[in-house]
């Protein structure tokens, strides 16, 4: 790996650290070489990236170089219209909410671009096109089950309503990468069992 492919790689595994970018990753232990998939925690410029890795009780944690990291994307092209719509809907709803705190002194900018750079890290697309250089796993031809909402019918731009108060509704404006926390347009985060359990979907 070059050092300007691994700059690159560095450069986006470190974007998508929120979200709990699904990684596979290899490394040598008692002179044996051992590949796992994990979840990646740290990234540091030096090019050491450290991985948490799930068992069905517990957990461990590895450190590991770059070189040995490919993570699990999605090419861009792959992108459907539902997606693609579900994209549209998640910039304009953070932008509106984003002119709610504007005043004539101090004005906050949502740049659109970076709100769907937020939207395509969230959800593993491979904007840096890292698949076709070697770098990254194409999850679309792996027999790799992906994140699914336990509830699909909560998705970016679902309304809900509470079931001890109905005047408040509110507006589901992002989710991470597991889909099961929702930010809401009131600025909380939910899990997917408190929606099911305080809220209807309207």
């Amino acid at each position: 790996m070059t050092q300007e492919e691994k700059d690159l790689l560095i450069k986006d595994l470190s974007c998508r650290l929120p979200y709990g970018v699904k990684v596979h990753a290899k490394y040598t232990d008692l002179g044996e070489t051992i590949e796992v998939d994990g979840i990646v925690k740290m990234v540091d410029t030096d090019g050491f990236v450290g991985i948490e890795i799930m068992y069905d009780t517990s957990s461990s944690y590895i450190c590991v170089d770059i070189d040995d990291v490919k993570p699990y994307l999605v090419p861009l092209s792959s992108m459907t219209e539902e997606q693609y719509n579900e994209m549209y809907n998640y910039c304009y709803n953070a932008e509106r909410e984003a002119s709610k705190f504007s005043n004539g002194e101090l004005k906050i900018v949502y740049n659109y671009e970076l709100i769907k750079f937020d939207y395509l890290n969230r959800n593993n697309f491979d904007y840096r096109g890292l698949i076709p250089k070697g770098l990254a796993n194409d999850l679309t031809t792996l027999n790799i089950k992906t994140p699914k909402l336990n509830n699909p019918q909560i998705t970016i731009g679902t309304k809900i309503r509470s079931k001890t108060n109905s005047n408040v509704i509110l507006n589901i404006i992002s989710n991470d990468c597991h889909g099961d926390k929702f930010e809401c347009s009131n600025g909380s985060v939910l899990s997917l069992k408190q929606i099911e359990k305080y809220y209807d979907i309207i």
